[in-house]
C-alpha cells in the first residue's frame, strides 16, 4: 500500500510539472485584447486605424467647446434667451480659473497626432504618397489645435511627443510663450504643405487637404499680421495663401447659400474642410441651441413655414445677431 502511494504521487507530480510547464508556454503569449503603442502602430491599416481617430477627438471637440469658447463670445450671435448662467459667463466673458475651458481634450487631438508624426515613419507602406498624406494631414491638425489654444489661453505647453509614459517630467510642461506657439504652429503648416502628394480632396472634405491647410495658413497669418506685429509681411502671406486655394480645381462658390450647409450636400464644392455629423454617427452638437423649441411651435403652423424652419428640436437659446443679418 505504501509503495502504490509512493507512485501515485510520483505520478501526480510529474502531472503537476507537465501542466506547470505547459501553462507557462501557454502564457507567453502575446495580449490579443490589449492594444498597446507598442503593438497597435505595426500596419498601413494600423495608422489609418490612428488618423481615424484623430479626426473622432476633434469631433468630440466641435460637439461644443469650439463654438462656445468661439463663435459664442462673437459679434455674431444674440443670447437673450440663454437658460440658466453657463453659456452666459462664456457670452459675457465671466471666466475664472473655477469656470472656464479646459485644454484636456485639444490635448487629446495633439497627442492623436503626434502618435502619426512618430509612428508612421517607422510603418511599411504600399505607397509613400499614402504615408505623406497621413503625415501632411497630422501636421495640419496640430497647427490648427494649437492655433486654437493659443487664442483662447495665450502661451501654452508645448508638446510634440506622445504622452507614452506618466513621470513628472513627461507631465509637467511649463508654459511656452505665444511666439514659441505660433513658431510650431508655422512650422507645421510649412511641413503639412510640403509633404500632401496632391491638391485633391478625400471624399467628404472632412480630412485635411492641401487646400483647406492654405486656408488655414491665411487665417493663421491674419491673426498674427494684425495681433503679434507681423505687419505687412503676414499681410502678404496670407493674402499668397488666399490666392493659391483659388488656384486649386473644385472649389466655387455655390448660387445658393443655403445649399452650402444642406444635409444631403456635405462635402460640395464651397466645403474646404467641415467636421461631419451624420445621422446615428455623433451625439447632438451645439447647433441643437439655434433650433426652434418644440414647445413655442403654434400646431397651427403653415406646412410649408414648417419645413423651412424645420421641426422644432432645440433650446432656442442662440440666434443670429441684428450685425450679422444687415
Amino acid at each position: 500500500m505504501c509503495r502504490l502511494r509512493t507512485r501515485l504521487y510520483h505520478i501526480a507530480l510529474g502531472v503537476g510539472m507537465c501542466l506547470s510547464i505547459g501553462a507557462c508556454d501557454l502564457l507567453e503569449v502575446d495580449p490579443t485584447s490589449v492594444i498597446t503603442s507598442d503593438s497597435f502602430w505595426q500596419t498601413e491599416s494600423d495608422a489609418q486605424g490612428g488618423l481615424a481617430g484623430m479626426y473622432v477627438k476633434l469631433r468630440t471637440e466641435s460637439v461644443e467647446n469650439l463654438f462656445i469658447w468661439g463663435e459664442l463670445r462673437s459679434e455674431t450671435l444674440e443670447s437673450e434667451a440663454i437658460v440658466g448662467d453657463n453659456y452666459m459667463k462664456y457670452r459675457e466673458n465671466d471666466l475664472s480659473a473655477s469656470f472656464g475651458p479646459s485644454w484636456q481634450g485639444l490635448y487629446s487631438v495633439v497627442n492623436a497626432a503626434n502618435l502619426i508624426l512618430t509612428k508612421v515613419p517607422e510603418i511599411t507602406f504600399s505607397s509613400e504618397d499614402t504615408r505623406k498624406l497621413l503625415l501632411a494631414q497630422a501636421h495640419a491638425m496640430r497647427a490648427y489645435v494649437y492655433f486654437t489654444m493659443a487664442r483662447i489661453w495665450g502661451g501654452v505647453p508645448i508638446r510634440t511627443e506622445p504622452m507614452e509614459k506618466y513621470d513628472a517630467s513627461t507631465v509637467h510642461k511649463a508654459r511656452a510663450t505665444l511666439e514659441e506657439v505660433f513658431t510650431l504652429i508655422k512650422d507645421d503648416l510649412k511641413d503639412a504643405l510640403e509633404l500632401f502628394p496632391s491638391d485633391a480632396f478625400e471624399t467628404g472634405r472632412n480630412h485635411w487637404s492641401k487646400a483647406s491647410t492654405l486656408a488655414l495658413k491665411a487665417d493663421v497669418y491674419l491673426w498674427t499680421a494684425r495681433r503679434m506685429n507681423g505687419g505687412e509681411a503676414d499681410f502678404r502671406t496670407a493674402l499668397t495663401a488666399c490666392e493659391d486655394v483659388q488656384q486649386i480645381s473644385g472649389i466655387r462658390l455655390l448660387p445658393d447659400f443655403k445649399e452650402v450647409f444642406a444635409y444631403e450636400n456635405k462635402g460640395n464644392d464651397e466645403v474646404l474642410m467641415a467636421i461631419n455629423y451624420k445621422k446615428v454617427e455623433a451625439s447632438n452638437n451645439y447647433f441643437d441651441m439655434m433650433h426652434i423649441s418644440a414647445a413655442t411651435l403654434s400646431p397651427d403652423i403653415e406646412p410649408d413655414i414648417l419645413e423651412t424652419i424645420g421641426a422644432g428640436g432645440g433650446l432656442m437659446e442662440l440666434s443670429p445677431s441684428k450685425h450679422l443679418r444687415t
